[in-house]
């Protein structure tokens, strides 16, 4: 099930703190991205715009943990969506 995280001001420094390598991704207006799931459990934070994973809306600030094998999907909010991942 993916979860919530308490949201931060500087996600990229909260996931440093955390031992964890953050990547940056964007991505554009309505961007679809399929349902897939990933070998590691993955932390992600939205720094701009806004994403949906699994109806679970997200905007800047705000943040997810999605354990490993859990399957989701996401689709970019209307202005397109820039965040920062790790995966533990």
């Amino acid at each position: 099930m993916i979860e919530r995280l308490d949201s931060s001001p500087a996600p990229e420094r909260t996931l440093r703190a955390a031992g964890l390598q953050p990547s940056p991704w964007s991505a554009g207006p309505g961007a679809v991205f399929g349902r897939h799931h990933h070998p590691r459990p993955k932390r992600l934070y939205v720094l701009e715009g806004a994403i949906s994973f699994d109806g679970l809306g997200l905007a800047a600030g705000e943040g997810i943990r999605i354990p490993a094998g859990v399957e989701h999907s996401a689709v970019a909010g209307d202005s397109g969506v820039r965040c920062v991942e790790a995966f533990e």
